[in-house]
């Protein structure tokens, strides 16, 4: 592989991070005793918020290297 793909892939992989930190956090979370405790809509609801937040840091990256490449 070229030299110059490397470092290509290692940005790629370097800017889903926040993206991959988020989900690890979401998953912790989900193991957590308050998250056990949480009715089906209370779960429901912070799934949706931190999941829009997921969704969110996985389109960054995209959306910041087609303004770029403009």
């Amino acid at each position: 592989m070229p030299a110059c793909a490397v470092t290509y892939a290692l940005t790629r992989a370097d800017a889903y991070a926040p993206a991959h930190e988020h989900f690890e956090h979401l998953i912790a979370q989900l193991h957590s005793p308050e998250v056990h405790q949480m009715t089906h809509s209370e779960l429901e609801a912070l799934l949706e918020v931190e999941g829009r937040e997921l969704l969110r840091r996985l389109f960054q990256p995209i959306f910041t290297s087609k303004s770029v490449s403009l």
